[in-house]
C-alpha cells in the first residue's frame, strides 16, 4: 500500500458554517496526568509539527544578547530582517512584511479581502485557520475537496472562483496531507486565475520539500509576474523557531503591503524573535544540512510505516497522514501526542510530526503494535468461526 484517497470524505455540502475552525493543538490532558512521564522526560510531542531540534548555537547566542535591549520596542519596520531576506529570496525589501508567525498574516489578509459580499475560497482539509480566520469577516467561506492524492485541487479551486471571489488560499505542501505541487502547476493556475483574486500561497514547509533541496526556484519568483500574489512563509518549520511567532509575507510591489499593514493590528515581533530569525537567515547554510538530514529521516519513516501495512500520504513536509481507525487512543496510552483526525478536518486519520529517530520509532513502534493487536483479532475472530 503506498498513499490512501481522500475521495470518500473531502467533500462537505453543508455550507460555509459547517466547516471546522482552527484548533491548537495541545497535549492530551491523559497523557500529561500519566505518573512520572513529564519528570522522566517521556512525554512526546508529535502534534504540532515542530521542529525537534533546539537552535543552533549561534542562533542561541544571538537571542540571548537580544534579551539585555528587551528594555526597548522592537523595531516596527523590521529593517534589518527585511534586508537580509530580501537578499536571500530575492525580491526587494518593500515587497516583504513581517508578522507575528504567518498565523498573523493569514488574519491580515482576510480582513483585508474579507468584505461584505465577498467570497474567500479554501481547500478542504488544509491548515484549519484560514477557515478560522475568514469566520472573523464578513466574507462568504467556499471550501472545495482536495484532489485525491492529497495535494491542492487547483483546478477545483478555479470552479469554484467567481466574480464575488476576493482570495483563495493553496497550502503547498498542504497541512495535513503533506503533498507538493511543483511549481509550473502553480505558475499555470496563476495564469488562469483572475486578477481580481488574491492569492495567498502558503509555503510554510518549502524548505523541507525535495525540491528546496535541490535548488529549484520557490514562488517567490513569481511575485513579479503576478501582482495577484501574495505567498506566506513561516521560521517556524525549517528554522524551528516555533516558539518566538515569527513569519513574513512576500508581495509583487508595496502597494499590496501598505494594504495589508493598514488593516494590521497594533502587533510587532518581539526583540528577540526579529534577532533569532535574522541570525537564522545568516546561518541558513547549516539549516540546509539539517533539512537534508530530516529528508532522509522523512523516507526512512515512510517506508517503515507503509512496511507495516499502512498507507501513506506522499509527504514533503515534518509529518505524515495515514487512516487509522483507532484514532490517537493507542499513542495516548504510550505517552505520545498525535493529532486525531476530527481535529484537523480529517475523520479516520491521524497526523503524525517527524522527531528525531528515536522519537519516530517510538511512534512507529505504537503502529506496529495496533498491526500485531488487528491481526491478533482477526485469528481470534476466525477461531470463533472454526468452532
Amino acid at each position: 500500500m503506498t498513499s490512501p484517497s481522500v475521495e470518500t470524505w473531502a467533500t462537505d455540502e453543508r455550507g460555509p458554517a459547517s466547516q471546522p475552525g482552527f484548533r491548537w493543538s495541545s497535549p492530551s490532558r491523559a497523557i500529561l496526568a500519566r505518573p512520572g512521564l513529564a519528570a522522566a522526560g517521556d512525554f512526546l510531542r508529535l502534534g504540532a509539527n515542530e521542529s525537534p531540534l533546539a537552535p543552533i548555537p549561534e542562533v542561541a547566542e544571538r537571542m540571548a544578547a537580544a534579551y539585555l535591549g528587551v528594555n526597548r520596542y522592537p523595531d516596527i519596520s523590521a529593517t534589518a530582517l527585511r534586508d537580509v531576506l530580501s537578499h536571500q529570496q530575492g525580491v526587494r525589501a518593500d515587497q516583504l512584511l513581517i508578522g507575528n508567525g504567518s498565523s498573523e498574516l493569514i488574519h491580515v489578509l482576510t480582513s483585508a479581502f474579507g468584505g461584505l459580499g465577498s467570497e474567500i475560497v479554501v481547500s478542504l482539509p488544509t491548515f484549519s485557520l484560514y477557515a478560522g480566520s475568514v469566520g472573523y469577516t464578513e466574507a462568504k467561506l467556499v471550501s472545495v475537496p482536495v484532489s485525491s492524492d492529497g495535494t491542492t485541487d487547483l483546478n477545483a479551486i478555479l470552479a469554484a472562483v467567481n466574480e464575488q471571489t476576493s482570495l483563495v488560499f493553496v497550502c503547498n505542501p498542504n497541512n495535513p496531507t503533506g503533498g507538493y505541487l511543483p511549481l509550473s502547476n502553480v505558475r499555470d493556475f496563476l495564469r488562469a486565475t483572475p486578477a481580481h483574486v488574491v492569492v495567498a500561497l502558503d509555503e510554510a514547509y518549502w524548505e523541507l520539500t525535495d525540491a528546496f533541496a535541490a535548488g529549484e526556484p520557490s514562488a517567490s519568483a513569481l511575485c513579479e509576474e503576478f501582482p495577484n500574489l501574495v505567498i506566506l512563509r513561516t521560521f517556524s518549520k525549517f528554522y524551528g523557531l516555533a516558539g518566538l511567532r515569527i513569519g513574513y509575507l512576500i508581495a509583487h510591489d508595496e502597494s499590496m503591503v501598505a494594504r495589508l499593514a493598514s488593516v494590521r493590528p497594533m502587533a510587532m515581533p518581539t526583540t528577540v524573535g526579529l534577532a533569532g530569525a535574522l541570525a537564522c537567515v545568516e546561518h541558513h547554510a547549516h539549516y540546509r544540512i539539517r533539512a537534508k538530514e530530516a529528508a532522509r529521516e522523512r523516507a526512512r519513516v515512510v517506508n517503515s510505516v507503509r512496511d507495516l501495512g499502512y498507507e501513506v500520504f506522499d509527504t514533503q513536509t515534518n509529518f505524515y497522514c495515514i487512516p487509522f481507525a483507532p484514532g490517537d487512543e493507542p499513542f495516548t496510552k504510550a505517552g505520545i501526542h498525535v493529532r486525531a483526525g476530527h481535529t484537523i478536518q480529517m475523520p479516520g486519520y491521524i497526523r503524525v510530526s517527524l522527531g528525531t529517530p528515536a522519537d519516530n520509532d517510538r511512534a512507529i513502534a505504537v503502529l506496529s503494535q495496533s498491526v500485531q493487536a488487528g491481526r491478533g483479532a482477526e485469528d481470534a475472530s476466525e477461531r470463533r468461526g472454526h468452532a
